[in-house]
């Protein structure tokens, strides 16, 4: 009994271990690693950067169409506003950031 526990608990860990990083994961592989989702609501996704290069951002909406945020600084947040399209942000949010 005690060898199946702990085949059980190591089976969870693992799955624990896979699965967490992938649902962290941004939309894009080749996202930069010092971006990331600052905030968003319904219509709305803010994308903000550190470092010392501005950047542009972009995410879906719900129709499947990628809208651009304004050009920002790093330490700045860019807005995308799929709004703007008369749609609402896709959820799960799926955004990029592109560093210039």
């Amino acid at each position: 009994m005690i060898k199946l526990r702990n085949v059980f608990r190591s089976i969870l860990i693992a799955a624990g271990m896979v699965a967490a990083p992938l649902a962290a994961a941004p939309a894009y592989a080749d996202q930069p690693p010092n971006c990331w989702l600052d905030w968003n609501d319904e219509n709305t996704a803010g994308i903000r950067c550190s470092g010392d290069r501005p950047f542009i951002s972009s995410a879906q909406c719900g129709d499947g169409q990628l809208v651009q945020g304004e050009m920002a600084t790093p330490g700045t947040t860019s807005y995308v506003y799929c709004s703007s399209r008369g749609e609402s942000l896709y959820q799960p949010v799926v955004w990029h950031a592109y560093i210039l």
